[in-house]
């Protein structure tokens, strides 16, 4: 799920890198973010990183001071001499939402779901959506 940041608030955006599906600690960490429509809000500084290897940078005010979604964040990263980048995005909103739904909450809403052959056929017509929701398999 994308982290979700407050308009006119500040905040600490976190992450972790990964390789070889373990979370790892680089040596060096920095982070260049862009709004929607592609302008650098923060270019090329440095984040902190943790002894646990999270990757932290505080965000202003200011750099929320826009709602959108899809804000990215590029981060250039060094492990073991050998340099990375990883790419995350995250939305800046009016207000959080109360209730965080998880896959497991849609599961027991809806246990077809794990089937293998459970599909959601959709038709646009007129511009409105019609959506058969039926068993298929193939």
């Amino acid at each position: 799920m994308k982290q979700l940041f407050l308009k006119d608030a500040a905040d600490i955006f976190k992450v972790y890198v990964y390789e070889n599906n373990r979370i790892a600690v680089p040596q060096s960490a920095n982070i260049t973010v862009y709004k929607p429509g592609g302008v650098a809000i923060v270019s090329n500084v440095a984040m902190t990183i943790g002894a646990d290897g999270m990757l932290s940078y505080s965000l202003s005010a200011n750099d929320n001071s826009t709602t959108g979604s899809n804000y990215k964040a590029v981060i250039a990263y060094s492990l073991s001499g050998i340099a990375g980048r990883v790419v995350f995005f995250y939305d800046v909103v009016i207000s959080m939402p109360r209730i965080v739904i998880t896959d497991d909450d849609v599961l027991s809403e809806l246990p077809q779901l794990k089937d293998s052959g459970w599909r959601v056929h959709v038709a646009v017509d007129s511009g409105t959506i019609s959506a058969a929701w039926a068993y298929s398999y193939a």
